[in-house]
Order: C-alpha cells, then structure tokens, then sequence
C-alpha cells in the first residue's frame, strides 16, 4: 500500500462545509466525494417536493453535518494508515 501525502484536516473540514463532498475529494476520495455531492442534490429536490420549510432544511442540515464528520473522521483513519506505513 502506497503512503497518501500528508493533508491538512482544517481543509478538509473547510472544503466539507463549503460544499457536500469536497473535503472527501480534497483527501483523494473521489469517488465519495461526488456521491456525497450526487446525493445531497438529489436530496435537495427531493425534500424541497415532499416537505415544507422547516422540516426539510432540518434533514439537510443533518446531511450536511453527517458529512461534515465523514470528512474529518476520513481524515483520522487516513491519518492512521500513513503512521502505520512509516513505521
């Protein structure tokens, strides 16, 4: 297994709040960032048909936050591989 150059978390995390998905590509998760990107526009025009204002700000906001924390726990496990390949 190939060693991933060393990425700033603070990024990684400003990129995830900015816009679903980034932070996940940022890391070199591409693949994940664009489903989580696909998913969260897909979602937006979905919860916009089914529920009213506030309830549907509510589920996107637990989807944004969700992803928030995949980002940074992305970041640990990532983190954790590139220290055990050092060694």
């Amino acid at each position: 297994m190939e060693r991933m150059s060393e990425k700033s978390p603070l990024y990684a995390y400003f990129f995830s709040i900015i816009l679903p998905g980034l932070g996940q590509i940022y890391l070199n998760h591409k693949n994940r960032g664009f489903m989580i990107l696909t998913g969260a526009v897909i979602l937006s025009i979905t919860l916009s048909f089914l529920f009213a204002f506030p309830l549907n700000w509510i589920i996107m906001a637990a989807y944004w936050i969700w992803q928030v924390f995949d980002a940074f726990f992305l970041y640990k496990s990532q983190n954790e591989v590139n220290k055990k390949l050092a060694w």
